[in-house]
């Protein structure tokens, strides 16, 4: 989370979608730009939050997080008459409790590992202490009462995504 940092990635970002746009120009003769800006955005955040830009996950990864933020966004839109109406929360006309808890599985799934990776890493290079993290390390570096369990920092992490 140090400045440095920060500005270092978004200089990187900015790099490699200049060099996506290149690419789509040489490709395409044209520019899908909110696709662009989707990627450049979406690296950002992973690198800030999860320390791992997208070209750090490979093209299964990428593709499983851009679905999941997708629906994500998706599913806080969406008009819900559970929300107003309480007797109809039970029938989950719309889908979206369904929706949501089957999204909730697998971005469990998808931050754990990467706070799996964390934990691992910070224990083997630093005895369990990072100076120089990301918002995954400072959430990990949290103790006593401050300790979050792991489902609380899925929850907080991806929160920190959809912001």
């Amino acid at each position: 989370l140090a400045p440095g940092r920060l500005a270092a990635r978004r200089r990187a970002i900015g790099e490699e979608t200049v060099r996506r746009v290149a690419a789509a120009m040489a490709r395409d003769g044209a520019v899908g730009v909110r696709r662009l800006l989707h990627l450049a955005s979406l690296d950002n955040v992973m690198a800030s939050v999860f320390g791992v830009g997208l070209g750090e996950l490979g093209a299964g990864a990428v593709s499983e997080l851009e679905e999941m933020v997708g629906q994500g966004y998706e599913l806080r839109g969406t008009f819900n008459w559970g929300d107003h109406l309480p007797l109809l929360r039970l029938l989950d006309v719309h889908g979206v409790r369904r929706k949501s808890r089957a999204l909730a599985s697998r971005v469990k799934v998808f931050v754990s590992k990467i706070i799996e990776e964390h934990q691992t890493r910070r224990d083997a290079k630093y005895g369990g202490c990072d100076g120089d993290g990301d918002f995954v390390d400072a959430l990990l570096g949290l103790e006593g009462e401050e300790r979050l369990e792991e489902e609380d920092m899925v929850a907080v992490l991806w929160v920190s995504t959809l912001i």
